[in-house]
């Protein structure tokens, strides 16, 4: 066979030969018998429906209006005047850009007087949203994380309680966008939003997602956090990160490992949705990073394995802390940090050297959590 020279094309092909199965020889297996089960009715396991199949996640309340909003060439977004206003603001003029094909101008609410042909977008916060509430006397959401909605055929309104309450309104506004219909456009109609007043805030304080790091998923997960995550109102990503390229432990890069500049733009990303990530770093057990490249294997507790970690030597905590500063600093001194601990006796041998012998794994555990508090707190 000929070389493969760069810079030209490559042509292979794989032929697969799979022989029939011969039914006789296939060994008989029982069937097991189903026996069968009685069955209640448990309310409380099934979730209610999405109101309608409009929004997703259902909100709160919802009551529907009568006929819509149209937007249109005269429409304005008018901008509260603090910066989660127009972060939100921002958020909802572009997405109305790629995904409608809609130009929304902005204008900000201290210039913009017309209460007629406008998307008010604004957090409970502005004399924007003061002022509004009071004219039509509707009373605002409190709750964390939560916004109040109101669609009428004039105006739209969008009060939110908080930075993510308001970002969080504009995506459940987003879902009632329709666009005109093709062929029945008229000139100064665009899209419509169904006249509703909705007020919303979220059942779970957390609602979290854990995603791992690789060279090969930073596409992926930046997609997932801006057309995903996001957008149904997840406010907690824990970023598992142990493979990542750390600087003060070259010995340990593997080829697909995350480098620190992609993982600082996922971070910055998902903080500009108002995400908070918390860094995940495995310890105790789950381990395969602290022995790739057949390193440090005098730190495992049963070398053939490479799982977990001994606890009882100091050395451990060397390596391990390094790790750790190093992801506090690249994710800017996080509120928390994920360190793991589970399953780390499920394989190999637990307490059978040395270091560690007459210790249980109850023992074992804690030694290594109380070690890690203790740098941590």
């Amino acid at each position: 066979a000929a070389p493969v020279e760069g810079g030209k094309s490559f042509h292979s092909r794989v032929t697969i030969t799979v022989d029939p199965l011969d039914p006789a020889a296939q060994p008989r297996r029982p069937v097991p018998a189903v026996e069968k089960l009685d069955v209640r009715e448990v309310p409380d396991v099934r979730l209610p429906s999405v109101p309608d199949g409009e929004i997703l996640p259902a909100p709160r309340e919802m009551r529907a209006g009568r006929g819509a909003f149209t937007i249109g060439p005269e429409t304005r977004i008018v901008v509260g005047e603090d910066a989660a206003s127009r972060r939100a603001a921002r958020e909802l003029q572009e997405r109305l850009r790629d995904r409608f094909g809609l130009r929304v101008p902005t204008a900000p609410a201290s210039v913009w007087r017309d209460r007629q042909d406008v998307i008010v977008v604004a957090s409970r916060a502005t004399a924007c949203a003061r002022q509004w509430l009071s004219e039509t006397r509707l009373s605002p959401v409190t709750e964390p994380e939560g916004y109040l909605l109101r669609a009428t055929p004039s105006s739209v309104l969008l009060v939110g309680s908080d930075a993510r309450g308001t970002l969080y309104g504009v995506f459940t506004l987003l879902q009632r966008v329709r666009p005109a219909q093709a062929g029945k456009q008229a000139p100064r109609e665009w899209a419509r939003i169904g006249a509703a007043t909705i007020r919303d805030w979220p059942v779970l304080p957390v609602r979290a997602v854990h995603l791992l790091t690789d060279h090969w998923s930073v596409f992926l997960h930046r997609d997932l956090i801006r057309n995903v995550l996001a957008p149904h109102k997840i406010n907690t990503l824990i970023l598992e990160c142990e493979y990542v390229k750390w600087d003060r432990h070259p010995e340990l890069h593997l080829p697909w490992g995350m480098p620190k500049e992609e993982v600082k733009a996922l971070v910055a990303l998902a903080r500009d949705y108002n995400i908070e990530v918390i860094p995940l770093v495995q310890s105790l057990g789950h381990m395969g990073w602290m022995f790739a490249n057949n390193q440090h294997l005098d730190l495992a507790e049963d070398p053939a394995v490479k799982y977990a970690y001994c606890p009882s030597n100091p050395k451990t905590y060397d390596l391990l802390f390094d790790v750790y500063d190093e992801a506090l600093e690249l994710f800017g001194q996080p509120r928390m940090l994920h360190v793991g601990h589970d399953e780390f006796h499920h394989r190999g041998k637990v307490g059978e050297h040395e270091a560690c012998k007459g210790k249980s794994v109850t023992d074992l555990f804690l030694a290594s959590a109380l070690k890690v508090h203790a740098y941590l707190a």
